[in-house]
């Protein structure tokens, strides 16, 4: 996940392939094979796969594979008879003649031996379909003779000298194509490979179609060309884009609907991925067809017509300019007629998804004589810009290029920076507004992550212009303005030292002047957030009256990322890298302090002491006077491991507390977190508990803030003064879940228990943020763990506390140590490149280092492979004395196993066809439990996450129970299309449990997003929630093994006041039994009897409610199901997919259901009858909405048992 699950505005590419190589050694080949001494008419041999070798001789062709690996040659054919002579050289896995193939061997018919099953077997190679099997008698080193006449449809299958076939089936799958070999965990020898064309007709296929040069792309799928036209077939969106361009003609095809569902398109004008274009679409189940902008879904017209299967339609569009007409049938005239101009030139192809559909006679015919620019592989539009290197970030989006601009697109707030950067200049662009909502900018002097700079926005909806300083939204001016969509306006802001001016339009004047010092200098670049803006004509002129070079003074506000302004210093203070550097001699010490004073607060920093100066001291000081002199100072000592609470008066400085051992190193980042509330002082150095400061003195109850160095230099970042009234207070603020302070929290990543640390890793950005806790409940937050490094960003992962040294990374740490695997992803290679890394860390968790120059497990589509290959989750297999890695393949979870955590040898791959039901799988777990507590019955679990897909309304979540070999593979328990929800809400992505827990509990977390919205929730400098902590187990409900979650037992520390009712009748005339509780973070824990007659139609809880706002938690005696309704819960505006009800099947056990609901300020989680079924929902009421009521209908329910529990805050206790 995406990654923040962070798309980076790349569409992913599920490549339905199996295996990887069986060692890590090196990467399988693609190479021409030397056909000396083999005898056979087919030529152009190109190995594909899995690791494995084709060695040539005189003896025919030798493949050897662990996995699945093949030898496709270049001849094509329709109807043949196609033989070869097999010999068997390891009596193991199979042998293929494979046929009619696509150019990966996976759309194609092979016919097997299989000389452990005894038989030869006619299957088709997508998705394992048996059409024929024949029972063999088989040996190794012994040689057979394999046969099959393909003739249309029919296929029929000699063995040995038979005269007469043994298999004689019909199939329509695939009518040509390639042919070749195939090998799957053996070695076989091939020679006499002989094709025999079956008559004189030409043996290519003959789609009729002025278009060369086909590429597919987009998730899996096939395409097959044949008379008949291309068919294209996939469960997601496959795009066959040509890579013949065109700017202004007509475009048509007749499309045939093969599986009424889903949609199909015409793509044209479009980018090389095929999101950046128009689709001209055709939509059986909605019965129209529709054009629109495949960047967003954007509508631009729609024609109801009326459709059936296996029928041929027309369709037709025109592209001259601006305009698009769309022709459907017969019609002479256009049925939709609009003018856009998103695109003005790019490729022609065609796309499916969720459906299988057959295009013909696809013709582009220019509209003039006007040259068609020539076709390039990868065209650069023309955006006219003189700034460089271009990276997008923030939250998901798009960036595409085309003659119309830089066309940027998201629901959130989505960057494109340059690397150019610039101090004094003027910064111009002209923006058209494509999408009138939200806002765009100019982005200046910024950081590398667009929130430190300063923001020169277009606002459609408030019709102005507006300066602005990104970070907490500060308003520098104002300017009104009128703007329409589809519109160009020029943009011009002019900043030379603390003088910003900005311009409009024509206007020779500025609009806007003022004058401020946040930032100096930075990079350049645009923003959109919940909008689509196209900019064109982006320049930078460096303004001549003024060196650009950062000027070195006592003002370093906005060089540092800190909230804090208004910097005064003695010493010296310079920007370093993005980075204060301060540094103080012996008998001076070095302070810099802002000019804001604080009371109550909580203050952190991270704060590194310079290598080259072991003796240097440095920290933050509080509660001081303007100068320095007075106050109170944290230090730390990296030379003797000491941090040091101390107040100064004047020259004299007074120990309150002092706490050594802390293993403090110069060179190492230092997290610092100071809460002062009233006399009491509380310091947390590196999240450690054990050596936290706890002080009371009342000597300075107010002043300012800032930073100090003695004895050396040090370095300042994330600087953050929090006053106490507003910390963990925000609108939404959950009270006891995390979240983090002002970053983003996606994905879990690497959770895990060591030395008596819960270590909590997460997504924020592709890097990995971190929080330790000794509770699951309190965490400490740290500065970011792992950071984009040479081979990208730091996507999703695990980590495994190696205990033993198996690794042999850890012999100067105490023989113990912690690993983490991650995903690379490279934003310039294709589809990034996944690829599994690690790092390591000594320290518990504090530092890390990257383990080797390249990745532990690459891309199993070769060196710059593009296949979906992320998100590794490692676990201990004791019973075989292994560890076991999952990743997930996009529609597969790949499977491995080590015995030194560092060399990996895959063993399975589990998925693929029946087991799809929605989006990309994404973020595997695996871990065994025992089933009803029986340890002598234990079972393995795999969950995964699977992306936003309509089928599934959006993303969801799954497990399967089953067991996993001494091989390595995993056996299901049920059959494909057997789905087990881990969840029935619509908030609980990329769960993941923590390794190494104590008492061997398996506990987990998970993201509290959809990735139908993933960062659209309405906050205000935070982004992103996860659940609570969850036990898991394995128990038996009516008959079924199935998997249970309930909180962990430490929430019960948290609770307050307790409200009971016992044995209780509530029917509709009854009063509310809670009208004298309210609250907006508490549990209920509630057993309720249904009884024998009169039992209540429905009944349960309306929570959060006031104002007209309520979240009802309820049952349906009617059909048994357990629901939860937010239609009423609150804000729901922010997004269009935001589903509201949510229910699921729950028996009740002699007739008593259980409901355990946790509330927090912004989500509701609920475990049905001991977690057999749970729900986790994300609801947004306003503060004020604070009750709750009890209600039955239509009959009676018994209050067994009733406690409604406060729970406590825990980042403020």
């Amino acid at each position: 996940m995406l990654k923040n699950r962070m798309f980076y505005g790349v569409k992913l590419i599920l490549a339905m392939m199996l295996a990887i190589p069986i060692l890590w050694t090196g990467n399988a080949t693609r190479a021409a094979a030397d056909s000396s001494g083999v005898n056979t008419n087919l030529s152009g041999w190109v190995t594909s796969g899995d690791a494995g070798t084709l060695l040539n001789n005189a003896d025919g062709k030798l493949l050897t594979s662990t996995g699945n690996f093949f030898a496709l040659s270049t001849t094509a054919a329709d109807n043949f008879t196609y033989e070869a002579d097999v010999t068997i050289r390891q009596f193991q896995g199979g042998g293929a003649l494979v046929f009619r193939s696509n150019n990966s061997g996976w759309g194609s018919y092979m016919l097997q031996i299989d000389p452990v099953g005894g038989r030869i077997r006619l299957k088709d190679a997508n998705g394992d379909r048996e059409l024929g099997v024949y029972s063999v008698s088989l040996a190794a080193n012994t040689t057979y003779h394999l046969k099959v006449k393909a003739g249309g449809s029919a296929l029929q299958v000699y063995w040995g000298s038979n005269a007469s076939p043994v298999i004689n089936v019909n199939d329509t799958a695939y009518s040509g194509g390639y042919l070749g070999l195939q090998v799957w965990n053996s070695s076989m020898l091939f020679q006499n490979i002989i094709m025999t064309p079956e008559s004189t007709t030409p043996n290519t296929p003959t789609v009729n179609t002025n278009l060369s040069g086909w590429v597919t792309s987009g998730d899996a799928g096939t395409l097959t060309n044949s008379a008949d036209g291309k068919l294209l077939t996939s469960g997601g969106n496959f795009f066959a884009l040509s890579t013949t361009t065109a700017n202004e003609f007509t475009y048509e095809s007749d499309v045939t609907i093969r599986q009424f569902q889903g949609k199909a398109a015409l793509v044209f004008r479009s980018n090389n991925s095929g999101w950046g274009s128009y689709m001209l679409q055709i939509d059986p189940v909605g019965s129209r067809i529709r054009l629109k902008d495949a960047n967003g879904d954007r509508e631009l017209g729609v024609y109801s017509v009326s459709l059936a299967a296996n029928t041929t339609y027309h369709m037709k569009v025109r592209a001259v300019g601006s305009t698009l007409q769309v022709y459907w049938g017969n019609n002479a005239t256009p049925v939709i007629n609009v003018n856009d101009t998103a695109y003005t030139g790019g490729y022609l192809g065609v796309q499916v998804w969720n459906s299988s559909m057959l295009f013909q006679n696809i013709i582009m015919t220019p509209e003039s004589t006007t040259p068609t620019p020539t076709p390039t592989p990868t065209p650069t539009p023309p955006v006219n810009t003189n700034l460089s290197g271009w990276v997008t970030s923030g939250d998901v989006g798009t960036s595409t290029n085309s003659a119309g601009g830089m066309l940027l697109t998201s629901g959130g707030n989505f960057f494109a920076l340059s690397t150019t950067t610039a101090n004094n200049f003027t910064y111009e662009a002209d923006v058209t507004i494509r999408q009138f909502q939200g806002k765009g900018a100019l982005v200046f002097r910024s950081n590398n992550s667009g929130w430190g700079s300063y923001m020169l926005q277009i606002d459609p909806a408030g019709n102005r212009i507006r300066l602005k300083d990104a970070n907490g939204d500060r308003e520098l001016g104002v300017y009104s303005v009128s703007l329409a969509a589809n519109t160009a306006y020029h943009m011009k802001v002019r900043a030379v030292g603390s003088t910003i001016q900005v311009y409009w339009g024509n206007n020779a004047n500025p609009v806007i002047s003022a004058n401020d010092t946040a930032y100096n200098g930075g990079y350049l670049g645009l923003q959109v957030w919940n909008s689509s803006m196209s900019f064109q004509n982006i320049i930078m002129t460096p303004d001549s009256t003024t060196p650009d070079t950062p000027p070195v003074n006592t003002n370093l506000s906005g060089w540092v990322n800190s909230n804090l302004k208004g910097w005064t210093s003695r010493g010296e203070w310079t920007l370093n890298l993005n980075v204060v550097k301060g540094v103080g001699s012996a008998n001076a010490e070095a302070t810099i302090i802002a000019d804001s004073v604080a009371s109550d607060f909580v203050f952190v920093g991270d704060v590194t002491v310079d290598s080259g100066a072991p003796q240097a001291v440095a920290g933050l000081m509080f509660r001081s006077d303007r100068e320095g002199a007075n106050g109170y100072i944290l230090r730390i000592r990296p030379s003797d491991h000491t941090v040091t609470l101390l107040k100064k008066h004047g020259d004299t400085e007074t120990v309150i507390q002092s706490k050594s051992g802390i293993p403090l190193a110069t060179g190492n980042k230092h997290h610092i977190e100071i809460t002062a509330e009233g006399s009491k002082l509380t310091v947390y150095v590196d999240g450690y508990s054990a050596e936290k400061i706890v002080a009371q003195d009342a000597d300075f109850l107010s002043g300012y803030a800032g930073m100090t160095v003695t004895n050396g230099a040090a370095y300042f970042q994330d600087v953050y003064l929090t006053p106490y009234s507003n910390y963990y207070t925000e609108l939404y603020r959950p009270q006891y879940h995390f979240t983090d302070a002002r970053g983003w929290a996606s994905d879990p990543n690497g959770l895990v228990y060591f030395e008596g640390e819960y270590h909590l890793f997460h997504q924020d950005g592709g890097q990995w943020a971190h929080a330790i806790s000794t509770d699951l409940l309190h965490w400490k937050q740290m500065p970011l763990a792992l950071t984009w490094n040479n081979l990208g960003h730091i996507w999703s992962g695990s980590i495994v506390a190696d205990l033993t040294n198996a690794s042999g990374l850890f012999e100067d740490s105490g023989g113990k140590g912690l690993i983490a695997y991650y995903t690379s992803h490279h934003p310039t290679k294709p589809n990034g490149n996944q690829k599994i890394g690690a790092a390591y860390s000594k320290d518990k968790g504090r530092t890390w280092v990257y383990y080797g120059d390249d990745a532990i497990v690459p891309n199993p589509g070769g060196i710059n492979g593009d296949w979906d290959f992320r998100d590794p989750k490692v676990v201990r297999d004791d019973v075989n004395n292994r560890w076991i890695m999952v990743v997930s393949g996009g529609d597969h979870i790949r499977f491995y196993t080590s015995t030194d955590l560092l060399h990996w040898t895959w063993t399975d791959n589990f998925g693929y066809s029946q087991y799809i039901r929605g989006g990309v799988w994404e973020c595997p777990d695996l871990f065994q439990l025992a089933v009803d507590g029986n340890v002598n019955n234990k079972k393995w679990v795999l969950m995964i996450s699977t992306g936003g897909n309509p089928n599934t309304q959006g993303s969801s979540s799954e497990y399967f129970i089953g067991q996993i070999t001494a091989e390595g593979k995993f056996v299901n328990d049920n059959l494909p299309g057997k789905v087990l929800l881990t969840d029935f809400g619509k908030e609980n992505y990329a769960s993941m449990s923590f390794y190494n827990m104590p008492d061997n509990r398996r506990i987990t977390m998970g993201w509290m997003s959809n990735w139908d919205y993933p960062f659209s929730f309405p906050t205000e400098g935070w982004k992103g929630q996860l659940t609570i902590p969850r036990e898991l187990s394995l128990k038996t409900v009516n008959g079924n093994v199935i998997l249970a979650q309930n909180p962990i037992s430490e929430l019960s520390s948290l609770r307050g006041t307790d409200f009971s009712v016992n044995n209780v009748s509530v029917t509709p005339q009854s009063g509310n039994i809670l009208g004298t509780v309210n609250g907006k973070a508490y549990e209920i824990d509630v057993e309720l009897q249904l009884p024998n007659s009169g039992a209540a139609t429905e009944f349960g809880f309306r929570l959060r409610e006031g104002g007209g706002q309520k979240t009802i938690v309820g049952y349906r005696s009617t059909d048994n199901k357990m629901f939860i309704d937010r239609s009423a819960s609150g804000r729901t505006d922010f997004t269009t997919n935001f589903t509201t009800l949510h229910e699921a099947v729950v028996q009740p056990v002699n007739g008593v259901v259980r409901m355990h609901i946790l509330v927090d300020e912004s989500s509701i989680e609920v475990f049905g009858n001991d977690g057999a079924v749970v729900f986790s929902d994300i609801i947004l009421p306003n503060s004020s909405s604070s009750g709750m009521s009890f209600y039955a209908s239509g009959g009676t329910v018994v209050v067994k048992s009733l406690h409604v529990y406060s729970l406590k805050n825990t980042w403020r206790s």
